[in-house]
C-alpha cells in the first residue's frame, strides 16, 4: 500500500518538475541553436528543458530499476538458501522464514541499571 503511495507521489513531483520547467521556459521566448554531428537545430529553451527533464527522468528510472532487481535477486537468492538448511535440519534457522505470530523477541537487561536514581551535579 505505502509503495504505491511512494509511486503516486513521485509521478506527481515528476509531473510538477516538468510543468514548472516548461512554464519557466514559456515565459521567456528565446531559442538555443543547437550544433549537433546530424546538423544544425534552432529550438526553444522550454523545449530544451523539458527533453532534459525527461532525459534525466528517464536515467534515473533505470538506475532506480536496477537497484530494486538487485535487491530482488539477493532477496530470492536468501530466502533459497534458508529453506535449503531448513530442508537439511539445521537447527539455528529452523522456523527463520515463518516465525510464530506471538514470538517477540526478549530484550536482554542492561547490565549498567542498577534500579536507583542517580543525581548529577553541575557544580
Amino acid at each position: 500500500m505505502i509503495r504505491k503511495i511512494f509511486k503516486y507521489c513521485y509521478f506527481l513531483v515528476l509531473l510538477a518538475v516538468a510543468l514548472l520547467a516548461l512554464a519557466l521556459g514559456m515565459a521567456n521566448d528565446s531559442s538555443v541553436m543547437l550544433n549537433l554531428l546530424a546538423g544544425k537545430t534552432e529550438i526553444t529553451i522550454s523545449a530544451l528543458m523539458g527533453f532534459s527533464f525527461l532525459a534525466g527522468a528517464v536515467f534515473f528510472s533505470f538506475i532506480w530499476a536496477y537497484i530494486v532487481f538487485i535487491q530482488w535477486v539477493r532477496i530470492r537468492n536468501l530466502r533459497r538458501r534458508i529453506r535449503r538448511m531448513e530442508k537439511n535440519g539445521i537447527p539455528e534457522v529452523q522456523g527463520l522464514l515463518s516465525p510464530a505470530k506471538d514470538a517477540v523477541p526478549e530484550a536482554a537487561p542492561d547490565p549498567g541499571y542498577s534500579g536507583d536514581l542517580k543525581v548529577i551535579s553541575a557544580g
